[in-house]
C-alpha cells in the first residue's frame, strides 16, 4: 500500500484450462435411413468435427446451417436441436444434432398486408414464389430483395404463417416509405 493508505492495487490472475477437444459429432433423428452420401453431405454442413476445440459460436451455427439446409430442401417445419455431453475430467465433448424434418412443403396462399399508394400487384409481382411451389428458403430472401429493390417500402416484413400441415401461408407485411418527388426542368 502506497504511505498514505489510501490506494490498493489488485491484480488478477486468470488460468484458463485446456479447450475442449471435439470426440465425436453424430447426426441423429431423420438421418439414420440417409445414403452414405447424404449423410457425409449434412456433415459437411458442420463448422464442428473430430479433433476441433469445441466453441458455442460454432455449435449453434451447425444447428443453424442444418436447419436452413433442410428449410432449402422443401422441409419449411423442420426442427433441429443439439446436445453435448462434456468430460471436464478430460477436456473433451461428444456432440449431436437431432434432426426432425417434418413434411415436404410447398408454399400456400400469399397474404399482403400495409399497402396504401402502391398496388399488392406490385409486390406480388416481386414474389420469387407462388402458391404449390415447392418450398425454398432462398425464395424469401430473394423476395425481400426484390422488394427492398423497389425503394418503396420503409420496411418489409416476410412472416410463415404457423401451421402443422405440408402448405406455407406466406404474409407479406410492408410499410410503404414517404412519396418522393421527381422534377425535370429544361432550360
Amino acid at each position: 500500500l502506497p504511505a498514505d493508505g489510501t490506494r490498493l492495487v489488485a491484480v488478477i490472475y486468470i488460468d484458463e484450462d485446456q479447450p475442449l477437444a471435439v470426440t465425436e459429432v453424430t447426426l441423429e433423428g431423420a438421418t439414420q435411413g440417409a445414403t452414405e452420401g447424404e449423410q457425409t453431405r449434412l456433415h459437411a454442413l458442420l463448422p464442428l468435427e473430430v479433433g476441433d476445440d469445441f466453441t458455442e459460436a460454432r455449435y449453434r451455427d451447425g444447428e443453424r446451417r442444418l436447419r436452413s439446409d433442410l428449410r432449402e430442401r422443401g422441409f419449411a417445419r423442420a426442427q433441429v436441436s443439439r446436445t453435448a455431453e462434456v468430460d471436464v475430467d478430460h477436456d473433451r465433448v461428444r456432440v449431436a444434432y437431432h434432426i426432425t424434418p417434418g413434411p415436404p412443403c410447398r408454399f400456400g396462399t400469399i397474404d399482403i398486408r400495409g399497402t396504401q399508394q402502391v398496388s399488392a400487384e406490385v409486390i406480388r409481382r416481386e414474389l420469387a414464389f407462388a402458391p404449390a411451389e415447392p418450398f425454398r428458403e432462398s425464395a424469401l430472401e430473394i423476395t425481400r430483395a426484390h422488394l427492398a429493390g423497389l425503394n418503396l417500402f420503409r420496411t418489409i416484413r416476410i412472416d410463415e404463417v404457423p401451421g402443422a400441415d405440408d402448405a406455407v401461408d406466406i404474409r407479406v407485411v410492408v410499410a410503404e416509405a414517404p412519396p418522393r418527388d421527381v422534377r425535370l426542368g429544361l432550360g
